[in-house]
């Protein structure tokens, strides 16, 4: 988010590496889905902070419904982030790791407020093992006063899940070198068109501005405005839609679409695309410097015995 918006890397965790993985699901068919958080520092986050990825954690587990099933992972400290431990063990799902540091903004007026995403994917799948956040500890208590946070870690925990950080390898984003890249996800394709069954052009649009973290990885705000996958952060509602929710069907998981948020929302841009009404001036996006966070998209692919290979960097 920009204009505070693809933030900070955030997922349910609890204090000195102790794991978190949510409250049970329901409407599950087979074993549930299960995202287990580890927190690398030795001090704790706030209480705050810990509510937020605690609700996060409880949404995507009552999005994604299925087990994708366990994984050994060998993976030696550093290979991911200079922050990452030695991973020597069995993962079911995803397995989260969050570090909390300071972070020096490089260029004048533009603040960073982390860099995540998955690091590990399943082979051949492409499904997210691991993944790893590194979150700016100066900005959380602003995130936190405005009332930002819940929006923001759902937002990164679904590209630590692979939205927008895995398409490429699942070739779901076509036109990219276009300014009308589109989502090609049959699933999301045909969510999309439910909701704004009169919008005519390529779907599902794909942000083709923002710079590095924003492009090619969020839905257009343009047309999607409040959604919460856009590239940019709106105040109030952000609701996470069927689209959305198809779209990590079209990735592989098993989904419950029935609790998806209603979108779009009456006045917003989705809404004005359709009925041709004029869009909205740009202060009713949340401004705030830019960039802010970076994806990093996945460094390794395991197989299902744990066969470990580099993937080529993208």
């Amino acid at each position: 988010m920009n204009r505070l918006g693809v933030a900070v890397a955030l997922v349910a965790l609890l204090a000195g590496c102790s794991d978190s993985t949510g409250p049970s699901g329901t409407n599950v068919t087979g074993p549930r889905f299960t995202i287990t958080v580890r927190y690398v520092d030795q001090i704790p986050p706030s209480p705050a902070v810990l509510a937020a990825f605690d609700s996060a954690v409880a949404r995507w587990q009552g999005v994604i419904t299925d087990s994708v099933g366990s994984i050994a992972v060998q993976l030696a400290a550093g290979a991911c982030d200079p922050s990452q431990p030695a991973v020597h063990e069995t993962v079911k799902d995803l397995l989260i790791l969050v570090h909390e540091q300071r972070i020096t903004d490089t260029v004048s007026g533009e603040q960073t407020l982390g860099q995540s995403g998955p690091c590990l994917v399943r082979d051949p799948s492409n499904i997210p093992v691991l993944g790893v956040m590194s979150l700016n500890s100066t900005t959380l208590a602003s995130l936190t006063q405005n009332g930002l946070l819940d929006d923001v870690v759902k937002h990164e925990m679904a590209h630590l899940l692979g939205f927008g950080t895995v398409w490429d390898l699942d070739n779901l984003v076509q036109d990219t070198t276009s300014k009308d890249p589109w989502f090609s996800g049959p699933d999301a394709q045909a969510a999309f068109h439910r909701a704004l069954s009169s919008y005519t052009d390529k779907v599902v649009p794909v942000e083709a501005s923002g710079g590095a973290g924003t492009s090619l990885s969020h839905w257009r705000e343009s047309v999607m405005t409040n959604e919460l996958m856009t590239g940019f952060l709106n105040p109030g509602s952000n609701p996470l839609s069927a689209t959305t929710i198809e779209s990590m069907a079209d990735l592989g998981y098993t989904v419950n679409v029935s609790v998806a948020d209603p979108w779009p929302s009456p006045g917003s841009a989705a809404s004005r695309a359709v009925t041709g009404a004029q869009p909205a001036p740009p202060a009713s996006v949340v401004e705030a410097p830019t960039p802010h966070t970076m994806l990093h998209g996945p460094r390794f692919a395991v197989t299902h015995s744990g066969q470990i290979r580099r993937l080529s960097p993208r």
